[in-house]
């Protein structure tokens, strides 16, 4: 599983360099305390039908996601102090791979620690998806993945969900709405 997912950033890289990122967040810089309302998460152009979809539900981590009919999910352990694991959906039709897809990292570590060590650092946004609050991160060095990091605050749930999204299709923009509607999907259980 670590060499696939070594392998998956060593690809994601070389892309950098030879694709159009596809812009995910307005132009503007936005830095928003935590105290501030959230603003619920919605991507105004997404019309994507999703009546057949499938469910992945994780009674362990206390989250449910949808993914496409067809779509593949594999997940595994990672070895970071904090990391209780990962859940990877991507598209397995040929020549697809899973750098059109979405990792989710399992963190044992509260979404505003996770925040305050990057904020510094980094664009962000505070938003909420269902049931679950969390931030849009835009990375400095404009690295094609978006990270999104959801969460509870309150503390009933201690795991953070770090979500990192790949849009590395021939085709510019060709997942972006897919993966926009993952992301919407999200859900704590």
């Amino acid at each position: 599983m670590y060499i696939l997912v070594a392998m998956a950033l060593v690809v994601s890289v070389f892309f950098v360099f030879q694709k159009q990122r596809v812009p995910r967040l307005p132009n503007e810089v936005i830095k928003i305390a935590p105290e501030e309302t959230l603003s619920q998460l919605t991507f105004p152009n997404n019309t994507l039908d999703t009546s057949d979809w499938e469910t992945y539900r994780s009674e362990e981590f206390g989250f449910e996601v949808k993914y496409p009919e067809g779509w593949k999910v594999s997940g595994g352990v990672t070895s970071g102090e904090d990391d209780r694991g990962f859940v990877a959906i991507y598209d397995q039709r040929p020549f697809h791979g899973d750098d059109n897809g979405i990792y989710i990292f399992i963190k044992e570590t509260p979404v505003n620690d996770y925040i305050s060590k990057i904020k510094e650092s980094s664009n962000y946004k505070k938003i909420i998806t269902n049931n679950a609050n969390g931030y849009v991160v835009r990375a400095a060095g404009g690295f094609i993945a978006t990270t999104t990091v959801l969460g509870n605050f309150a503390g009933d749930n201690s795991y953070m969900f770090h979500v990192l999204d790949y849009r590395m299709s021939t085709v510019p923009g060709d997942y972006y709405e897919v993966l926009e509607q993952i992301l919407l999907s999200f859900k704590l259980i």
